[in-house]
């Protein structure tokens, strides 16, 4: 994909042009930029497109993506599907806010956030307490540097899980992968961060 987006979302959407059509579906949902540009496409049904993320900007925040040529045709791309899918599901206001301001006003716009199953069972207590992170470590959006000074300055200990071991030029009180999240019942807090761009 890297520097062919153009070529790869065509192509795939060429694919999955024919298999829509093919299977007569009342309903296509697609779910990240670089397989959904077939909902550009005359479906002859519903298009949903489920905007997790914008991935050209996640590619522009990165600063990792070459040229700006690269952005300029993503993003072309995939406001292409912001514009012609019937609805655009955000999990998050703050993704749709950011969409509006910086990409497009879409009327087809719709926050739908992302739930939670209630647990029976309760966190243990335990003094002093511990801090958990739990999350992807290789995306510059995890903001990396700010959660090895938390862990610096923190008078409580902060276990950070996820599945990419993050340089040691952090100290960074990495415990692997949690294979199940079960793990958040030894902790009394969880943190989260991100970077400081303004797409977050």
């Amino acid at each position: 994909f890297q520097g062919h987006e153009k070529r790869s979302m065509k192509k795939i959407a060429d694919r999955l042009e024919k298999k829509i059509k093919e299977n007569d579906y009342d309903v296509v949902i697609a779910v990240e930029t670089p397989f959904s540009y077939v909902l550009t496409r005359e479906l002859g049904c519903l298009k949903i497109f489920v905007c997790e993320t914008l991935e050209a900007d996640e590619l522009y925040f990165s600063k990792n993506f070459g040229s700006l040529e690269r952005i300029h045709t993503f993003r072309e791309m995939e406001l292409e599907i912001l514009m012609k899918s019937d609805y655009v599901i955000f999990p998050w206001e703050t993704t749709e806010s950011y969409a509006r301001k910086y990409i497009w006003k879409g009327d087809n716009f719709v926050t739908v956030r992302y739930g939670c199953y209630p647990k029976d069972r309760k966190v243990s207590y335990f003094f002093p307490v511990a801090i958990v992170s739990v999350g992807s470590l290789w995306g510059y959006w995890t903001n990396k540097e700010l959660l090895s000074h938390l862990t610096r300055i923190s008078p409580y200990v902060i276990h950070i899980y996820g599945k990419d071991r993050p340089p040691r030029k952090y100290h960074l009180n990495y415990k692997g992968y949690a294979s199940s999240l079960d793990v958040l019942y030894d902790y009394q807090f969880g943190l989260t961060t991100a970077s400081r761009g303004t797409f977050r």
